[in-house]
């Protein structure tokens, strides 16, 4: 498990450390990567590409004594090189990297890609959340505003996760021909907090190929449909999303339990944890 930046609200301070989590031997190291660091954030995203071993940090707020800045950039942490670079334009782009504190975003594996929903676009007391979509290819480092059909709530600090859509059959496993984003939490335009699972569907609208490079991102060859799930679990093939067991946890003999820890372990707010091997 990764966790970078969050803020130090004790001192009123950013911080823009990266510590591991090894759940083998629950002990906690700060790492020292090389490269091109981000800038100390709070309220960023981040996802986790399995395959590649790669963080991707994306936005989020800088302080500068008492004053907010609303950052616009993407980062990326190799894992297997213990470096950080900053992932900017190949060209000049027709859209830049979205400017946002509390969104989320996901790593597509299939297609290499990022999606990033959500979130606040400034630090003014009268910002509200976006219901907005990005797109991410990291093959041209192109971002690109997704559309999409059906309702979502605009939000921010929800969570987010990716479902790849296979499944098993007799041992082999299939493509459904569907991935989703899903959804859940985070407060509303008026600052309510929300109780919805929402499952935003994808489905390549000229392949069912459970390879195809086709690039999610990409609005004139994709769909998406948005499903709105209150109050219950959603269940997928092989998939299912649990409730805290104060509240009845289900599925897989599933349970929460706190986890022990040796050495220092970071402290904030703000934090993003993402898992690696």
């Amino acid at each position: 498990m990764l966790v970078y930046g969050g803020i130090d609200f004790l001192v009123y301070t950013v911080l823009d450390d990266l510590w591991a989590y090894d759940a083998i031997a629950q002990s906690w190291t700060q790492l020292s990567p090389g490269g091109t660091a981000p800038t100390g954030r709070y309220s960023h995203a981040a996802a986790w590409s399995e395959a590649q071993q790669k963080m991707f940090i994306s936005g989020g707020v800088a302080l500068n004594g008492f004053t907010a800045t609303l950052l616009g950039d993407l980062f990326c942490y190799d894992a297997s090189t213990n470096t950080w670079s900053e992932l900017t334009a190949l060209t000049a782009p027709t859209l830049d990297p979205p400017s946002l504190w509390g969104h989320s975003m996901v790593w597509l594996p299939r297609s290499e890609s990022l999606l990033v929903y959500g979130g606040k676009p400034g630090v003014g007391s009268d910002d509200v959340a976006t219901s907005t979509l990005y797109g991410f290819t990291l093959a041209s480092h192109v971002w690109e505003e997704i559309s999409y059909t059906g309702t979502i709530a605009a939000s921010d600090e929800h969570a987010a996760v990716w479902y790849e859509g296979a499944y098993e059959t007799t041992g082999d496993w299939a493509w459904d021909g569907h991935e989703a984003m899903l959804l859940f939490g985070g407060y509303d335009t008026s600052g309510s907090l929300l109780g919805d699972l929402t499952t935003m569907w994808f489905k390549p609208a000229t392949t069912t190929s459970a390879t195809s490079t086709t690039s999610i991102t990409t609005a004139t060859t994709q769909t998406a449909t948005v499903i709105r799930e209150r109050d219950r679990a959603l269940v997928l093939p092989r998939a299912e999303l649990l409730r805290p067991p104060l509240r009845g946890a289900r599925g897989l003999g599933a349970a929460w339990s706190a986890l022990g820890a040796e050495g220092r372990a970071p402290r904030r707010l703000g934090q993003l944890v993402h898992l690696r091997r």
